[in-house]
């Protein structure tokens, strides 16, 4: 039940450009033009979080940061 990155950017990539989400050592952080220093990591264990709530965490994030865009 470890949450696989390259389907979670996979899904990012489609609803946002220059963001990837990168593995850490007990989280995850936004890397790329669009994601680096913009947006928070996400603190939680890879290996016991799936790749649907990896996915659904990442996309929260995001949408968190550009909800000020409007």
């Amino acid at each position: 039940m470890m949450a696989n990155f390259k389907q979670v950017n996979l899904q990012i990539k489609k609803r946002h450009e220059g963001i990837e989400l990168v593995r850490g050592d007990g989280y995850a952080y936004f890397d790329g033009a669009n994601g680096f220093d913009k947006i928070d990591s996400i603190w939680a264990h890879q290996t016991s979080t799936s790749t649907e709530d990896m996915t659904r965490m990442a996309l929260e994030a995001i949408a968190a940061i550009n909800e000020g865009d409007d």
